[in-house]
């Protein structure tokens, strides 16, 4: 398969855990072909019982095997919840934006 088209998806919802994930790649001059594939981030996501939260801080534990993305995870649980990474950084500390909204850096 060609380097960066994996498979996978940049969005998707899950209607049987009540899901939703969007995968946002970040533009850079090349793509690092020895890295993984990003869009299986999304479809891995929407498959798992886990909830946002603990898959987001899993993927931010291996976001260096990716090239440079965001992921915006969210999931009707208890209310509706918001959870965001961006691979770019590296500071991977938990920081609450509001109720129900988390960005892992």
């Amino acid at each position: 398969m060609q380097a960066g088209c994996e498979g996978g998806t940049w969005f998707g919802v899950s209607s049987k855990f009540a899901k939703i994930g969007a995968l946002l790649n970040i533009s850079q001059p090349t793509v690092d072909i020895r890295k993984h594939g990003r869009g299986h981030l999304v479809t891995n996501y929407l498959q798992t019982e886990l909830d946002a939260l603990s898959y987001i801080n899993t993927v931010a534990e291996r976001q260096q095997d990716f090239n440079p993305f965001n992921l915006v995870l969210l999931e009707q649980r208890f209310g509706l919840n918001m959870h965001y990474t961006d691979s770019h950084l590296t500071d991977c500390s938990n920081a609450s934006l509001m109720s129900g909204c988390t960005i892992v850096q």
